[in-house]
């Protein structure tokens, strides 16, 4: 039976390639529910924000019915530089943010609390990731983990002055 981990490593091990042979990477989510012997994978779009909302409160009836074990999460994203008071505030989303920086992020999260994270950042001239390192505390902000598992939704993702991933 698959676990985080195992499901972890296969997904990390081909998203850069897969990114890298389409320019972008779809927006999935691979979850394992209790009693379940396999691992589904659900891709997740939306359109607008609403539409977004929508889908998270599917997740979550879905997550109310049946307990979820573990899931890993793979999607482009943004992580910003450095964190501003107007960052922490939220005057400006990180998509809209002059000091974003773009990356392709895949983030496991299981029952109990585990969890696993590995992100590249994205060039797109030419075209390439590269692995960052990660800041052993850094979490991302991830509602996935809290409407999934009832996990803390976090203050975010930046990158500190060595650019690693760290949390404020």
């Amino acid at each position: 039976m698959p676990d985080l981990q195992s499901v972890f490593a296969f997904v990390s091990e081909r998203a850069p390639a897969s990114f890298l042979e389409r320019g972008q990477h779809a927006n999935l989510l691979f979850i394992r529910l209790e009693g379940q012997e396999g691992v589904a994978a659900i891709e997740l779009r939306h359109r607008d924000m609403e539409e977004k909302e929508r889908g998270y409160a599917a997740l979550g009836r879905l997550a109310a019915a049946v307990p979820v074990e573990f899931f890993v999460h793979v999607a482009e994203g943004w992580a910003l530089r450095a964190m501003a008071l107007d960052d922490i505030l939220g005057e400006l989303r990180p998509s809209e943010n002059p000091r974003r920086e773009e990356v392709l992020m895949v983030s496991g999260y299981e029952r109990g609390g585990g969890a696993l994270f590995k992100v590249w950042r994205i060039e797109r001239e030419p075209l390439r990731v590269t692995e960052m390192e990660m800041n052993p505390d850094a979490r991302f902000d991830d509602r996935l983990a809290e409407i999934l598992l009832g996990l803390p939704f976090s203050t975010g993702l930046h990158l500190d002055e060595r650019g690693r991933f760290t949390v404020d």
